[in-house]
């Protein structure tokens, strides 16, 4: 039923919308199907800008699979580029096995797609509201993302935008690590310091 859901979707005007509540109460019958369940999934959010507003139903599919939070970022990202709802609370991420991985794949996807134009990068999704248990694991995913991106001017403008927005108390420590692992200033021009 739900394959023909998403096909009469995808080729008609007319839609038909699934509550939120399918997400949460029937996924585990498409654990076989994860790729339909996510294209519907996706289907909806599309459809109506209120769907799964706190997301419990993509927490539900990534609980599968954590990689089809990367699909699910990779389709929203390519449709909506830089017009990505930043209020969205995608945090629960970091809660994921294997978070810290699955959000440097998401904002490879995100810098290197589309170019950002802007005063509010929409990787800040990741780290709206985030849990004070998390605020550790991101603190060293910070430190990490710096290091090993220290000669990329767009990613590390990106993440110290979220600095700006979310860490302000991590600041002066990034800077004086991004400093250290790249010392050349025509890159340290090229980031956008706001």
């Amino acid at each position: 039923i739900l394959s023909v859901i998403v096909q009469f979707n995808d080729i008609n005007e007319n839609k038909i919308f699934l509550w939120l509540s399918f997400f949460k109460l029937f996924s585990d019958y498409f654990i076989d199907d994860i790729d339909l369940l996510l294209k519907a999934y996706i289907q909806q959010d599309r459809m109506s800008d209120h769907f799964d507003y706190n997301k419990s139903g993509l927490k539900k599919i990534v609980s599968f699979d954590a990689e089809y939070f990367v699909k699910y970022i990779s389709a929203v990202y390519q449709d909506f580029g830089e017009d990505i709802d930043r209020h969205e609370n995608l945090s629960f991420v970091w809660d994921l096995k294997d978070g810290e991985m699955i959000v440097k794949k998401s904002i490879e996807i995100m810098v290197s797609k589309k170019p950002f134009y802007g005063l509010d990068h929409p990787i800040n999704v990741f780290f709206n509201n985030v849990k004070n248990e998390s605020k550790p694991k991101i603190r060293l995913f910070i430190f990490d993302f710096i290091e090993t991106n220290a000669e990329n001017s767009k990613k590390i403008s990106a993440i110290f935008e979220v600095m700006h927005k979310k860490f302000k108390d991590l600041f002066e420590e990034c800077l004086l690590l991004y400093l250290n692992f790249n010392k050349n200033v025509n890159a340290f021009e090229k980031v956008q310091w706001i």
